[in-house]
């Protein structure tokens, strides 16, 4: 064998090893677009408003916490999402895959389309849902729920990039999973409340 050519063909063997990259996992990983957790979580506001344009989650997980008096947007679509812990607030949330938790809120609004959803130690609550399947209640008072109904510019999108079906809505079978005898924790809201709730965003970043 000369010169480290072979006789088959076009086909070239090496005399020397080919040095192997001792970090090609890392080469991998440095191509895949970094996350910041903090682009993907609101928290800790007071009497404002915020929200996330289309494009700004695209499908990943989502996390609302710590928030008094504000009015929160989230037009896009989203993987799963918690709101925790929040008082007073008007939120919206864009078609969401997975679940949407809510847990120690109180006197809030929420507009929201998802697959589940599901919530606990909340009182005063009133929902507009768009929900695949039953929605659940757990240790929550004086819930009110009625059909979701907003639209903006790239809704259709993201409810096709969710898979959340717009001709699949439970928003009024709701399990109670703690009943309290001779109690009602939950109501249905008159559709035409709607407008009269759920206010839109004032800022023109938001509109």
């Amino acid at each position: 064998m000369d010169g480290g050519r072979g006789g088959g063909g076009g086909l070239l063997l090496f005399r020397k090893r080919v040095p192997f990259h001792k970090n090609i996992g890392q080469l991998f990983r440095d191509k895949r677009e970094k996350v910041n957790p903090a682009d993907f979580t609101i928290e800790n506001i007071s009497n404002q408003e915020i929200g996330r344009l289309p494009g700004s989650i695209n499908g990943q997980q989502f996390i609302i916490q710590n928030c008094q008096a504000s009015q929160i947007y989230l037009f896009d679509h989203i993987n799963t999402i918690t709101v925790d812990d929040c008082s007073n607030c008007i939120i919206f949330i864009g078609p969401t895959t997975g679940s949407l938790f809510l847990r120690d809120c109180h006197e809030c609004i929420v507009m929201a389309a998802c697959g589940q959803f599901r919530t606990r130690d909340c009182c005063k609550v009133d929902v507009y849902l768009l929900c695949q399947t039953q929605p659940i209640i757990e240790a929550s008072t004086k819930m009110r729920f009625g059909c979701f109904a907003a639209y903006y510019s790239m809704l259709g999108e993201h409810f096709t990039k969710s898979g959340i079906s717009r001709f699949n809505n439970n928003w009024a079978n709701i399990h109670d999973f703690t009943p309290v005898d001779c109690e009602t924790n939950w109501s249905c809201l008159s559709q035409n409340s709607v407008g009269d709730i759920f206010k839109l965003p004032q800022s023109d970043s938001l509109r």
